[in-house]
């Protein structure tokens, strides 16, 4: 819906209560009509991981092309997926080029839009299919001189809140944003060649240990550097 609309005032002229409380309930309902937060079709996700539940408050009434809807994800996607607006039943989440979803193109916590085309939910902003989803896509990355000690601010990064040296060739690691599991990849290294690898990973952060040739749990000199991958 675009612009405002308007009702004429049929009963300016009129003499009587009744007809200045119509005039009144008119301009309430023009001011009802004309506030953007009553038709922003927006509702969380109450779904499951490839059916996407939304319940509109006022209910949409029918899928007609056009109509769009946002939505916060409950869940993230392993596949193709369906939308289901106020019960009226699937209709297929597609690509803008019309393919089926791929696997975590929806993430849980994520605000998405769709126009419906007539047949289908078509995402705007939507990676094509077979384009780079977000498995690809590096969820968090950092760097800093392997020689800190104390709360670190790195040299360069992404995606982390707070890195820690807790012990000898030991750092907390914190991410901005949690994994949905603790089922994601880090991928480690050191500058002077020292063996790097995560530990203890939670769905808020991990630990990176740094092992020189000597085996003595030492970072000496050079960049520590990771990389997160995962959902």
């Amino acid at each position: 819906m675009s612009g405002t609309a308007s009702v004429p005032n049929s009963f300016a002229s009129a003499v009587t209560a009744t007809g200045a409380q119509l005039d009144t309930n008119y301009a309430s309902i023009i001011a009802y009509v004309n506030d953007p937060t009553n038709r922003n079709n927006y509702a969380a996700d109450t779904g499951n991981t490839n059916t996407i539940v939304l319940t509109m408050s006022p209910p949409v009434l029918g899928y007609t092309a056009g109509l769009g809807i946002t939505f916060k994800a409950a869940n993230t996607n392993s596949g193709a997926s369906v939308v289901n607006v106020n019960a009226l039943g699937n209709k297929s989440l597609v690509n803008p080029g019309g393919g089926a979803l791929t696997s975590s193109q929806v993430t849980i916590g994520s605000t998405y839009e769709a126009v419906y085309d007539g047949t289908q939910f078509v995402g705007i902003g939507f990676q094509s299919s077979g384009a780079v989803n977000s498995l690809q896509l590096a969820k968090a990355w950092a760097s800093w001189p392997g020689t800190s000690t104390g709360t670190i601010t790195a040299a360069a990064g992404y995606g982390v809140t707070n890195i820690a040296k807790i012990a000898s060739g030991t750092w907390s690691v914190a991410l901005s944003t949690a994994m949905s599991s603790t089922a994601y990849a880090v991928v480690g290294s050191c500058d002077n060649s020292a063996f790097t690898r995560p530990n203890s990973k939670t769905t808020a952060g991990f630990f990176i240990l740094i092992q020189d040739a000597s085996s003595s749990g030492q970072a000496v000199g050079g960049d520590i550097q990771f990389v997160v991958y995962g959902s």
